[in-house]
Protein backbone atom coordinates (compact mmCIF):
# COMPACT_ATOMS: atom_id res chain seq x y z
CA UNK A 1 0.00 0.00 0.00
CA UNK A 2 2.86 2.39 1.02
CA UNK A 3 4.39 1.81 -2.90
CA UNK A 4 1.29 2.75 -4.70
CA UNK A 5 1.00 6.14 -2.42
CA UNK A 6 4.52 6.98 -3.15
CA UNK A 7 3.66 5.96 -6.98
CA UNK A 8 0.33 8.39 -6.80
CA UNK A 9 2.51 11.14 -5.12
CA UNK A 10 5.17 11.24 -8.18
CA UNK A 11 2.33 11.11 -10.46
CA UNK A 12 0.97 13.93 -9.05
CA UNK A 13 4.43 15.67 -8.49
CA UNK A 14 5.36 15.06 -12.38
CA UNK A 15 2.00 16.49 -13.48
CA UNK A 16 2.26 19.28 -11.50
CA UNK A 17 6.25 20.18 -12.59
CA UNK A 18 4.81 19.29 -16.56
CA UNK A 19 2.04 22.01 -16.30
CA UNK A 20 4.30 24.45 -14.57
CA UNK A 21 6.95 23.67 -17.49
CA UNK A 22 4.26 24.55 -20.07
CA UNK A 23 3.49 27.61 -18.48
CA UNK A 24 7.17 28.51 -18.50
CA UNK A 25 7.36 27.72 -22.37
CA UNK A 26 4.06 29.74 -22.78
CA UNK A 27 5.68 32.71 -20.91
CA UNK A 28 8.64 33.11 -23.16
CA UNK A 29 6.69 32.43 -26.38
CA UNK A 30 4.93 35.63 -25.24
CA UNK A 31 8.26 37.23 -24.79
CA UNK A 32 9.75 36.45 -27.79
CA UNK A 33 6.61 37.87 -29.50
CA UNK A 34 7.14 41.21 -27.85
CA UNK A 35 10.78 41.07 -28.28
CA UNK A 36 9.44 41.01 -31.81
CA UNK A 37 8.24 44.64 -31.50
CA UNK A 38 10.05 46.42 -29.18
CA UNK A 39 14.00 45.27 -30.24
CA UNK A 40 13.68 43.63 -33.05
CA UNK A 41 17.25 43.63 -34.57
CA UNK A 42 18.21 41.90 -30.57
CA UNK A 43 15.80 39.28 -30.80
CA UNK A 44 16.55 38.24 -34.21
CA UNK A 45 20.07 38.24 -32.89
CA UNK A 46 19.52 36.09 -30.32
CA UNK A 47 17.35 33.66 -32.85
CA UNK A 48 20.22 33.27 -35.04
CA UNK A 49 22.83 32.74 -32.24
CA UNK A 50 20.11 30.08 -31.67
CA UNK A 51 20.00 28.19 -34.35
CA UNK A 52 23.61 28.55 -35.02
CA UNK A 53 24.33 26.81 -32.13
CA UNK A 54 22.06 23.90 -32.99
CA UNK A 55 23.74 23.60 -36.00
CA UNK A 56 27.50 24.08 -33.97
CA UNK A 57 26.18 20.76 -32.04
CA UNK A 58 24.07 18.88 -35.24
CA UNK A 59 26.41 19.49 -37.90
CA UNK A 60 29.75 21.05 -37.22
CA UNK A 61 31.39 20.79 -40.81
CA UNK A 62 28.48 22.94 -41.44
CA UNK A 63 28.59 25.31 -39.20
CA UNK A 64 32.41 25.91 -40.32
CA UNK A 65 31.25 26.13 -43.45
CA UNK A 66 28.57 29.37 -42.80
CA UNK A 67 31.19 31.05 -40.80
CA UNK A 68 33.89 30.94 -43.84
CA UNK A 69 31.45 32.24 -45.93
CA UNK A 70 29.77 34.74 -43.55
CA UNK A 71 33.26 36.03 -43.09
CA UNK A 72 34.24 36.27 -47.02
CA UNK A 73 31.13 38.29 -47.53
CA UNK A 74 32.21 40.43 -44.39
CA UNK A 75 35.69 40.78 -46.50
CA UNK A 76 34.76 41.25 -49.76
CA UNK A 77 31.46 43.72 -49.25
CA UNK A 78 32.64 47.29 -49.98
CA UNK A 79 32.38 50.27 -47.36
CA UNK A 80 29.38 52.06 -46.94
CA UNK A 81 30.58 56.01 -47.90
CA UNK A 82 30.82 58.58 -45.40
CA UNK A 83 27.77 60.32 -46.51
CA UNK A 84 25.05 57.35 -45.82
CA UNK A 85 26.14 56.97 -42.09
CA UNK A 86 23.23 57.74 -40.28
CA UNK A 87 23.45 61.12 -38.25
CA UNK A 88 22.84 61.37 -34.33
CA UNK A 89 20.23 63.10 -33.23
CA UNK A 90 20.60 64.65 -29.83
CA UNK A 91 18.17 63.16 -27.29
CA UNK A 92 15.14 65.82 -26.96
CA UNK A 93 15.21 67.35 -23.63
CA UNK A 94 11.63 67.32 -21.48
CA UNK A 95 10.30 70.66 -20.13
CA UNK A 96 11.27 70.88 -16.59
CA UNK A 97 9.18 72.29 -13.91
CA UNK A 98 11.44 74.83 -11.98
CA UNK A 99 9.94 75.71 -8.68
CA UNK A 100 12.00 78.57 -6.57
Amino acid sequence: MRILGMLLLAGIVLSVLQAALSVLVIIGLICLVIGVFVRPSETFGLLAFGVFANLMQSHPVGAIWVISLMLLVVIVKPDRPATETPVERLPERSPQLRIR
